[in-house]
């Protein structure tokens, strides 16, 4: 048991998971790989076909963000071209028409602006709440 890769039966809990690699005490897990995995607050989950990782960490602490240097690193690093920091500036603007013409619905949240960041910003989480301003048609 620990590290590694199980091949498990769909519908298994992934408490249950945790307890046969011997992860229960993990403070963090993420559902999904190391750039796109989403925080799981409930472990009674259970594994479905679409589950790819299940990642267990000892800490939950994260790198204390920093003030954008604007390096430009987060639009260099997006496979779409986007300008992540611009859409974070509008998202906290809630500037829904600049969301727009920034073209935030494209961000497919692969999380290489977050990764690439120096200053540690959560990009990809920002582009994600900001698609949510954006009105459906």
């Amino acid at each position: 048991t620990g590290r590694g890769n199980y091949l498990v039966p769909i519908g298994t809990k992934v408490s249950d998971l945790l307890a046969y690699v011997g992860a229960n005490s993990a403070k963090k897990i993420l559902s999904g790989g190391p750039m796109m995995g989403m925080c799981l607050y409930d472990t009674e989950q259970p594994v479905t076909k679409t589950t790819n990782a299940i990642l267990a960490f000892r800490t939950s602490e994260t790198p204390h963000p920093t003030s954008c240097i604007r390096c430009g690193r987060c639009v260099r690093t997006c496979p779409f071209g986007l300008m992540p920091m611009m859409i974070e500036k509008a998202y906290r603007a809630k500037d829904v028409d600049e969301l727009q013409k920034l073209k935030v619905t494209l961000c497919m949240n692969c999380g290489c602006c977050t990764y690439a960041c120096p200053a540690n910003r959560p990009l990809a989480e920002t582009n994600q709440l900001a698609k949510g301003l954006i009105p459906r048609k």
